[in-house]
């Protein structure tokens, strides 16, 4: 099956690649009517992210400390990115110049 390309440029086949923000020119995209987000949908307005507090904005990680960044160094699920608040990836992906 083809992957799919994120609003960050990376491919794969999980809901991070394939969901809200995938790049359908570049890639397949899946359309879902469910978020991953939290029960209440609510988004964070503070920078503060989690189950009290919300997802974050559009393009935001939710750090393992429960703030929302654009550091790449938080967007890493083996960093503690939390995937239900905020946009996260499974792994970084280098690419190389052909």
């Amino acid at each position: 099956t083809r992957q799919c390309c994120s609003k960050y440029g990376y491919c794969g086949k999980g809901s991070e690649q394939c969901g809200s923000g995938c790049q359908s020119k570049n890639g397949h995209c899946t359309s879902s009517s469910s978020s991953s987000s939290n029960s209440s949908g609510k988004i964070s307005s503070d920078g503060k992210c989690g189950s009290s507090y919300g997802i974050c904005p559009s393009g935001k990680c939710c750090s393992k400390y429960g703030f929302c960044c654009s550091s790449s160094d938080h967007f890493n699920i083996s960093n503690g990115c939390q995937s239900k608040y905020g946009h996260c990836i499974s792994s970084i992906l280098l690419f190389s110049g052909i």
